[in-house]
């Protein structure tokens, strides 16, 4: 980097090792080399060396490093010094020995406790003594902002006249805002006159900013500075350098994609590990060697796609700089010429065929190998019951989808009643007591439903007609662990699904799903033979009762120290009696929903990429178009879904045609057991929608080897 311009590197001695720079003092004998005699100067200089490393949330450096940041940064921290210069603000730098010697240089500020106006430092030897105070200025209220937690009322996008200025501290343990000016005051050592002038200083280089943005058609929101008092010219002065890392800018006109390393805490901040320092934080273990001790988790890595669209942010913003234009950034935006994303999959069924034919629609590259991949997505119930996702959190991979402890929700119906019950979801009547299904307990009115506690691949459920069917259910269901018992209700069912990170709980879509094997709703359960999406049942008096419970539910997740991320599904029922009543959770998408929601998604919809934390903007729900609709329908195995006890074999069938196909879709499940194939149609009415399914009947070649519903059709 710069370092290397210096002809003698080795007069230089590094003084502090930073989270994103170091800093080495600079010698006599540099001086001297630079054309400098020392006699010249009584001054202190420093040397910053801007390095590629990231660091977020006060957790420092992070694994990687971000390629040709410090060169980005350096460029950055010596334009705005030009920019100050010509504005009048007093600063640190040094510009002439910067040039000299290819590099930022400034001079060193002195102390490290309260300030005393009146008498220069004893340890001071640059006439500087810096500010315990960090100078936080903010014109205006952008998507995520702190702000919104104190000051409710504002809205997102909001713009201020003036800037506000905070302040908060700069030598504690971590950086604790300052609200009470007496506080301010007695933390800096100095009076209310002086603090009074230090925000008229602060909003001073906040409108030169402001300014300097606008002239390239970027918008400031905030930002933050280091100062110091001169005491040989009786003024603050800025210290430090001044980068992409310290502001929040957005091009003008496209609030919702940061332009600085906020992208980063964007992306970790929706992770599990991101909210595991929140927790620390509200705890009060800030300290970086504590916090990392107290995490149960290792950051994400952040993987070469992420690397690389920070690596061309800072270069496109650099660029920006140059050429006084910001059609470098919105070229940026655009990815054009960028490298897909690549994506782990765990291999499925037809859920996960859907799930990647979606991706790649998205512009994703499907990897098998997770370790080869930007961020892992995980499907299968077995799996996250036995811990595929905690493993791979350990080894450092990128995943959305929830923990094993989070997941429990689905895996064992009782813990998911228990969490259903504190967060104030309507529910059955339910119990865990055998003699449930005993018409002499009392327990129930009706024979209970019976349900085997943990997975059973959609097929753990039974739904008694009489209490000796309700008896015979227990006995078969029983010997392989906990059962439930549930009251029985009426009514018509619904699927809900969620987009869950840590900042939101996204509404994905709705759908109906047929369990039953035959038609009119009869014959045993199976893992579904169908879908419709929407369901018919959708409205927004049922979305924001759905909202409200999924909400809930991760709040209580949460309370109970298990961070939930992934696809939440609430398994619904509206009772005839009751209304709306919560059946189930699952920890994942459904199945067949999935084919249905990824087909009705609209295109072009970076859905699945912002959920992963491969997109630039904040994760958001689906637009709904409300004149569409999708059927999904199962083609299996005759024998479905006893285990079969003929096997079949398929003539070819060319699925080509169906790629460049808006109205219908094919997706297969590997498997010639149980459910082989789904044919999805997407139209302006269901009707319409199962149109181009019968059109692919007609011609499929399965037709006399499969079955299927006809009556969802």
């Amino acid at each position: 980097m710069s370092l290397g311009s210096l002809k003698v590197p080795q007069d230089l001695s590094r003084i502090a090792t930073g989270s994103t720079k170091d800093i080495y003092k600079v010698s006599e004998n540099v001086l001297a080399h630079a054309g400098q005699r020392p006699s010249e100067t009584s001054s202190k200089m420093l040397f910053f060396d801007f390095s590629d490393r990231i660091s977020v949330f006060d957790y420092g450096a992070l694994p990687e490093e971000i390629p040709s940041k410090g060169l980005h940064l350096e460029v950055m921290a010596r334009h705005f010094e030009s920019v100050f210069q010509k504005a009048g603000i007093p600063s640190a730098y040094d510009s002439e020995l910067s040039e000299k010697l290819g590099g930022f240089v400034c001079r060193a500020a002195g102390g490290t406790t309260k300030l005393n106006l009146h008498e220069t430092p004893k340890n001071s030897q640059t006439g500087l003594s810096f500010v315990p105070l960090e100078c936080i200025f903010r014109w205006g209220s952008p998507r995520g902002s702190s702000l919104f937690k104190r000051y409710p009322q504002l809205k997102v996008g909001e713009i201020f006249e003036n800037p506000l200025i905070e302040f908060s501290t700069k030598l504690e343990n971590y950086d604790r805002l300052l609200s009470d000016e007496k506080e301010i005051c007695a933390v800096a050592g100095f009076s209310q006159q002086h603090l009074e002038n230090l925000k008229k200083f602060v909003a001073h280089v906040a409108q030169v900013l402001k300014n300097e943005m606008e002239s390239l058609g970027l918008v400031l929101w905030d930002g933050k500075i280091e100062v110091a008092w001169d005491f040989d010219k009786n003024e603050f002065c800025l210290v430090d350098a001044l980068t992409l890392d310290e502001i929040r800018v957005t091009l003008k006109g496209l609030d919702r994609i940061p332009l600085s390393k906020e992208l980063a805490r964007q992306w970790l901040s929706r992770t599990r590990w991101g909210a595991e320092i929140d927790l620390v934080k509200a705890q009060g273990i800030p300290a970086d060697k504590v916090l990392k001790q107290v995490l149960t988790l290792p950051p994400p890595r952040l993987g070469p796609w992420r690397l690389e669209v920070l690596s061309s942010l800072y270069g496109a913003f650099c660029e920006a700089l140059r050429s006084r234009s910001s059609k470098a950034l919105w070229y940026w935006v655009r990815g054009e010429g960028r490298k897909p994303p690549r994506v782990y999959v765990s291999q499925g069924a037809g859920r996960e065929a859907a799930l990647v034919w979606r991706l790649q629609s998205e512009g994703a590259q499907i990897v098998e190998d997770p370790l080869q991949s930007d961020a892992c997505l995980v499907s299968m119930d077995a799996e996250l019951e036995k811990g595929a996702v905690n493993s791979f959190q350990e080894d450092n991979l990128w995943v959305w989808a929830p923990s094993r402890e989070a997941a429990q929700i689905e895996w064992s119906k009782i813990f998911g009643r228990e969490i259903a019950k504190k967060a104030g979801i309507a529910t059955p009547q339910i119990s865990v007591d055998p003699k449930a299904v005993e018409p002499d307990s009392k327990i129930f009115a009706n024979p209970p439903v019976v349900k085997f506690d943990g997975l059973a691949a959609g097929k753990g459920v039974v739904v008694p007609q009489s209490w000796q069917e309700a008896q015979t259910a227990y006995k078969n269901l029983s010997p392989g662990g906990s059962v439930l018992f549930e009251e029985k209700l009426e009514g018509p069912e619904a699927s809900a699904f969620f987009g869950v990170t840590t900042k939101e709980v996204v509404f994905l879509g709705s759908a109906q799903d047929f369990k039953r094997r035959y038609a009119g709703d009869e014959g045993p359960n199976t893992g579904g033979m169908g879908a419709y999406v929407p369901s018919p049942l959708e409205n927004e008096e049922a979305r924001n009762i759905w909202q409200s419970w999924a909400e809930a539910t991760v709040e209580v997740l949460k309370k109970e120290g298990k961070i939930f991320e992934g696809v939440l599904y609430l398994g619904l029922m509206k009772d005839l009696k009751k209304g709306w009543v919560l059946i189930e959770y699952n920890a994942r998408p459904g199945d067949p929903e999935t084919q249905g929601l990824v087909f009705f998604w609209p295109a072009g919809e970076r859905v699945l990429l912002s959920f992963l934390g491969l997109d630039l903007t904040a994760p958001k729900s689906p637009q709904r178009e409300t004149e569409q609709h999708c059927v999904v329908l199962s083609l299996v195995h005759p024998e479905y879904p006893a285990p079969p006890q003929k096997q079949l074999h398929l003539p070819a069938w060319d699925l080509s045609s169906f790629a460049a196909q808006e109205s219908v879709h094919v997706f297969l499940t590997k498997s010639l057991q149980g459910r082989v194939a789904y044919i999805v149609g997407k139209g302006a009415s269901r009707s319409q929608a199962a149109d181009p399914i019968f059109s692919t009947l007609i011609e499929c070649p399965w037709k006399s080897h499969l079955e299927w519903r006809a009556d969802i059709l």
